[in-house]
Parts: C-alpha cells; structure tokens; sequence
C-alpha cells in the first residue's frame, strides 16, 4: 500500500482521483481512501472490501487463505475457475496462468491472503505511518 501511495501521491502529486478497486486492487486502493480521503473524489468498489479484523472473516475466506498456505502445488487458473458461475475457455485459464511458469513465481500469490487483516491487532488494521 505505501508503494501505492508514495507513487500516486508523493511522485505524482495526484489529486480529486476516481478509485475502481477491483478483488484485491480494491483492499490496496479501499485502504487509500480511507487514510486519504481528501485524494480522491469518486470510488467505484467492485467485489472487494476494507477488512479490519474488526468483524470476522467468512468461513470460505479462511479456507481459500488456508489452501493457499498450504497446497503443495498451487494452480491458479482452478483457483480462479472456482471463484467463477460460468466454465472458463482454456485459454481464458492459461492466460491466468502464464505469470506463474514455474512454483518459484508464486511467492506473491501465497503472501497476498496473509496481509489481509483477519483480527484487530493485526499489524495491516493500524493505519500507516
């Protein structure tokens, strides 16, 4: 978030922003706006949201962290596929693969569950310096 920040911000001096967060664009850019509010004139929020660790995380959540945690192989494109209502075309699926040739890409992917705040003393529920 403060790379995100120190970027839109300090870099570019970035004013009267419209935020679409989308899935986890959406936690980094959410988290923005609430510490920067006076930033940002519209926000479009799309299958995402500010989790504190104020209130609990669902059940399907805590799942989803755990098999990512722990899978000995980790298949993104199935992940995605099982997030979806329709069948997703072949290609669609290993276009979501290709960032990850091999299981060495996949450090981010295996971080990303673990810095979404699931209590509130979780360091990522105080706001940044």
């Amino acid at each position: 978030m403060e790379w995100v920040r120190a970027f839109a911000f300090d870099a570019l001096g970035l004013q009267a922003l419209t935020l679409v967060g989308q899935d986890w664009g959406g936690l980094i850019g959410l988290r923005l706006v609430a510490e920067h509010p006076d930033r940002f004139a519209r926000v479009v929020a799309a299958n995402t949201g500010l989790p504190t660790g104020d209130q609990p995380m669902p059940a399907v959540w805590l799942r989803f962290r755990e098999v990512v945690r722990t899978a000995p192989t980790l298949d993104v494109a199935r992940l995605v596929q099982s997030g979806c209502q329709t069948t997703l075309d072949d290609a669609v699926l290993a276009g979501y693969e290709a960032p990850f040739p091999d299981p060495g890409f996949m450090a981010a992917v295996r971080a990303m569950p673990d810095l979404v705040p699931t209590s509130p003393d979780d360091p990522a529920s105080r706001p940044a310096p």
